[in-house]
């Protein structure tokens, strides 16, 4: 969201210095300076699925960069970005009722129907499903977006597993069922899975084999005369180890443990290649949205263990490798949401004791606007140098470029002589500009 360049002074916050002595008094000042917007983030094509839920939903988005996003489970809510699930067993009145309350929502009907162990439907059962949920939405908001059928892969199917009916022949079938005897298909998109599951070559990462089936994707659309954006609903990696071995668990059920070491390289060739590919081909193949599995890595029920990528750890609000990949494609994409810094968002600075005579500073950026650390200089201490990183004993009139997205950091600043105060002075720049302050304590500080 943009707004208007302005500037002003304040003073700053000055957590840091919750252990000064009454006789020591410090303040800094921060000038309040606008991010400048960031282009068409609202019609941005970059989704994650959410299989664990983070503690911040919306700054778990920013972080990433994510303006899309489902979760299999739950309600959607067009305002916050997030799609629908619609599943077999849906209550329609329910589900009527939600879309009445919010016009404009976004449902993915089916997940996988041609998938055993998913929603495992026949062609004409879809056909007959997705009839009652387009009537049911339509109905109650005939502005909702319906996309489906949400088939995994299209030609190739896997190896080494029980099975399944490729989705190109079994669209083939829905499509004629469908419109013999409901007419036009009710979609606003034709939504997709991709994922390699050649078993017998681990680890199961194709970025290639994933572009060739989602380009034959369109061709089909194409030659069916469908005149239907394609969403990616669902894309990674299942397997990201070179091996696997099935092991009896203590509870007695059999599954999957890694059988050999997990190819981060390899996974982030893929990520790079799909990204590209996908950000390249996006107009001419007209994908319109893609929805990377996952925010969080989770165990699947079959596993020990996750598998595939996860953009954040569980448990913390900060970005994994890969997220900072998926980060780095949204923002060279010019989709990266705008930082809100109107008002301007306080920087979050606290300081606790870390014994040795120093005390451990932490920097926390306004993540829920989307802000980010950027950068940190330190002035001319008073009696303190400065731990942070693999550098110790920094003097000071340093600085120390964080890594892009960083919404965390933390250093120590650390007496030269005991028994004496010791002040640093530190500039943060985060995402709206440079926020001045000071870090130390009295003698009893430390």
């Amino acid at each position: 969201m943009a707004g208007t360049r302005r500037t002003r002074d304040s003073i700053a916050a000055l957590a840091a210095l919750t252990f000064l002595l009454p006789a020591l008094s410090v303040a800094g000042l921060h000038r309040d300076v606008l991010a400048s917007p960031t282009s068409q983030a609202a019609n941005s094509p970059f989704g994650v699925v959410i299989t664990a839920m983070p503690s911040d939903v919306p700054t778990a988005l920013r972080l990433v960069g994510a303006a899309r996003w489902y979760a299999y489970g739950g309600v959607g809510d067009p305002s916050t970005g997030r799609a629908e699930v619609v599943r077999p067993g849906v209550n329609l009145s329910d589900l009527a009722a939600r879309a009445r309350a919010k016009p404009g929502g976004e449902y993915l009907v089916g997940n996988e129907p041609n998938v055993p162990g998913q929603d495992d439907l026949t062609p004409t059962a879809y056909a007959d499903f997705l009839a009652s949920v387009a009537s049911a939405l339509r109905t109650a908001d005939p502005t909702s977006i319906i996309v489906g059928p949400n088939v995994l892969n299209w030609d190739t199917t896997c190896t080494s597993c029980a099975g399944f009916p490729a989705a190109h022949g079994w669209s083939d079938q829905f499509v004629t069922y469908y419109q013999q005897h409901y007419g036009a298909l009710p979609l606003s998109a034709w939504g997709a899975h991709v994922y390699n599951l050649d078993w017998d070559h681990m680890p199961l990462i194709n970025a290639p084999g994933d572009q060739a089936e989602l380009a034959a994707v369109r061709t089909w659309l194409s030659s069916k005369g469908f005149n239907l954006p394609l969403w990616l609903t669902e894309f990674g990696i299942i397997w990201g180890y070179t091996g696997i071995q099935w092991v009896t668990q203590p509870d007695g059920v059999v599954r999957a443990e890694p059988g050999g070491p997990f190819r981060s390289d390899l996974v982030a060739a893929y990520i790079d290649q799909m990204m590209g590919w996908l950000t390249s081909n996006r107009v001419a193949l007209r994908i319109d949205r893609w929805y990377l599995y996952a925010l969080i890595a989770t165990p699947e029920n079959y596993t020990t263990v996750p598998g595939g990528i996860g953009l954040m750890p569980q448990n913390s609000l900060t970005l994994t490798s890969f997220g900072q990949q998926y980060r780095d494609w949204v923002a060279r994409s010019g989709f990266l949401p705008a930082a809100g810094c109107s008002p301007r968002p306080a920087v979050g600075v606290s300081a606790t004791p870390a014994g040795a005579g120093r005390l451990q500073v932490t920097i926390t950026a306004a993540s829920s606007n989307g802000v980010t650390l950027q950068s940190l200089s330190f002035g001319s201490p008073t009696n303190a140098v400065v731990d942070v990183g693999t550098s110790t004993g920094v003097a000071g009139n340093t600085t120390i470029t964080l890594p892009s997205g960083t919404g965390q950091t933390t250093f120590f600043v650390r007496r030269v002589t005991t028994g004496q105060a010791a002040t640093m002075p530190v500039t943060v720049t985060d995402t709206c500009g440079d926020w001045p302050t000071f870090v130390g304590g009295g003698p009893g500080a430390f």
